[in-house]
């Protein structure tokens, strides 16, 4: 499915990361249900190839770490 123009909420993801990656080529891994995608992983395109710039798991250890 083409959803490149649909519009999304992406509820987990904090707000600086939706700014830096506005209008660029990402690619988002995650849950969804309607109009909301609860975001596992954010890749970026660079090139040919996406590069994983957001993860939850790591996001999870960073917020856990003392």
């Amino acid at each position: 499915m083409d959803v490149a123009c649909l519009d999304f909420v992406l509820p987990n993801l904090d707000r600086g990361i939706k700014a830096r990656y506005l209008a660029k080529d990402v690619r988002i891994r995650g849950k969804q249900k309607g109009t909301t995608i609860w975001v596992e992983k954010l890749e970026n395109k660079e090139g040919q190839k996406y590069r994983l710039v957001w993860d939850i798991l790591e996001q999870k250890k960073i917020e856990e770490a003392p």
